[in-house]
């Protein structure tokens, strides 16, 4: 799963450096929609900004995950999109996959210095996901997506129709 990227490109370098980052602002939804249309875009709003208020971290920035790839995850923020590992602390406190960030989760990042990838400090409180049982005999929940307003799930009705592929979902 991903989210729409209207007309920005990941860089092509993982670990770009992202250069002067401000600290949690008291409401980013009320500084405008001039510095944070790409945020507005992708779902950021008064709910979102009363949940960054409750979260613990000190400093760092709001991001949404656009993209997960194993353990590195593409964070669009209002500067653009960067990668980003999960922090030491938050993998420590896990005590399952679902408590792990997810696609469309709302993070508080703290960037990366000198070329290095920036951290995810914090998971805002999801208002949805989609999941699943994770494949195998294990029962954990596999998060597919996280603040979703719906889902769509297609599949071809040619002779490769595999009933049990739909029943994943």
């Amino acid at each position: 799963p991903h989210l729409p990227n209207p007309g920005i490109s990941p860089p092509s370098i993982v670990g770009t450096t992202i250069q002067s980052y401000p600290k949690l602002e008291s409401s980013y939804y009320e500084k405008g929609l001039s510095s944070l249309m790409s945020l507005l875009e992708y779902g950021w709003n008064k709910t979102w900004d009363e949940r960054l208020k409750g979260v613990q971290a000190k400093q760092g920035i709001p991001a949404r995950i656009i993209s997960e790839h194993r353990n590195l995850f593409w964070v669009h923020t209002e500067a653009g999109d960067f990668a980003a590992k999960v922090s030491g602390r938050l993998e420590h406190h896990a005590t399952s996959m679902a408590q792990l960030p997810a696609v469309g989760d709302w993070v508080v990042i703290k960037p990366g210095k000198d070329g290095a990838r920036a951290t995810i400090q914090t998971i805002l409180p999801r208002q949805s996901k989609f999941s699943r049982k994770t494949p195998g005999k294990r029962t954990d929940e596999q998060i597919i997506a996280a603040n979703i307003d719906s889902v769509w799930i297609v599949t071809s009705l040619d002779a490769n129709l595999n009933p049990a592929r739909l029943e994943r979902y």
